[in-house]
């Protein structure tokens, strides 16, 4: 009896590990689901202020996660081709977010970005809490 069931054991096991081996032969591979439309785009364009070319710009597609940074010459090339209607945010630390509509593959060629930053005053304040002067204790 015990010699019976451990040969059924074997037996599984054996179909086990030749259905395991099979199984990781496959590759598996996901579906391609980018659509191509003829009213895509690749947008590149060029984001500068009142000095000049602004490096590190961030741009996203709006309602998602996907953007670029432009160069240190201001340049950028959006990863995605974009449809018309899809709109681009421009933010740079200390100017104003700009929104792009896009239209067509020239729609944001050339974007300028404006100062956000109201001068304001500022007062550093603190406090020193100690109840006893400090004295090293290497005397």
């Amino acid at each position: 009896m015990k010699n019976q069931r451990s040969k059924t054991i074997s037996y599984l096991s054996g179909i086990a590990l030749v259905c395991l081996i099979l199984f990781s032969i496959t590759t598996v591979e996901a579906q391609d689901v980018t659509t191509t439309t003829e009213n895509s785009f690749v947008v590149k364009g060029n984001v500068s202020d009142e000095t000049g070319p602004l490096p590190g710009v961030n741009i996203l597609l709006q309602g998602t996660n996907i953007g670029v940074a432009t160069d240190i010459n201001g340049d950028f090339e959006f990863p995605k081709k974009l449809n018309k209607g899809d709109v681009l945010v421009f933010s740079y630390l200390g100017l104003k977010p700009q929104k792009v509509v896009i239209k067509n593959e020239d729609s944001a060629s050339n974007i300028d970005l404006k100062i956000d930053m109201a001068l304001t005053e500022i007062l550093i304040v603190g406090k020193v809490a100690t109840k006893k002067v400090y004295k090293s204790k290497k005397n």
